[in-house]
């Protein structure tokens, strides 16, 4: 069932989470050029430049993995990207991460992107835990990871290891990122 649910698409509030699965032609070379965009490579752990046809590959494989890749779109504009892989159904786990379109940084909309990621993973999707990792250097991506309650795991090669967890997001984080995300025309 949830590898199903990792398939779909998803309606939170006023977003649409589109899989990458379903997504239409311009919505597919769209979400290729912001992976592609210098300011979102130089914190993704593989700068190498995608492909059209690595991209294309990527995203039809993407059918036969036990993950899911959406975009997030208000408006029909992109806000970003949220993505769950390495799920595991014994311990109810996922590693999550996302990115922001690029012309939307610095806007405090990254918060954004994270509360539907944990709000898609925790609520809709009923995981515990979502590990992920950042860059020490993606200082907005540290500051919002601890904003969301990111537990330290460890520490290596600069990029730091984080846990987040179901419990404290519904009684600790979610109703103090609601509050913020009024004043961010959420």
């Amino acid at each position: 069932m949830l590898t199903k649910a990792l398939k779909n698409n998803f309606q939170i509030d006023n977003y649409k989470l589109i899989n990458y699965l379903s997504l239409d032609n311009n919505d597919f070379l769209s979400i290729l050029s912001m992976r592609n965009h210098p300011l979102i490579k130089k914190q993704m752990n593989n700068s190498i430049i995608i492909s059209l046809d690595e991209h294309t590959k990527f995203v039809h494989n993407l059918k036969f993995k036990n993950v899911g890749y959406w975009i997030v779109k208000k408006n029909n504009k992109i806000f970003g990207s949220i993505y769950l892989t390495n799920t595991n159904l014994k311990e109810s786990s996922c590693v999550g991460g996302n990115f922001i379109n690029p012309n939307l940084i610095g806007t405090g909309q990254g918060i954004v992107i994270n509360y539907l990621m944990h709000f898609l993973a925790f609520e809709k999707l009923a995981f515990k835990c979502i590990n992920s990792e950042v860059k020490e250097s993606n200082k907005s991506a540290v500051r919002i990871n601890n904003l969301f309650g990111a537990q330290p795991i460890n520490s290596n090669n600069n990029i730091n290891y984080i846990r987040f967890f179901d419990s404290t997001w519904l009684k600790e984080i979610k109703p103090k990122i609601c509050k913020l995300l009024s004043y961010l025309n959420y």
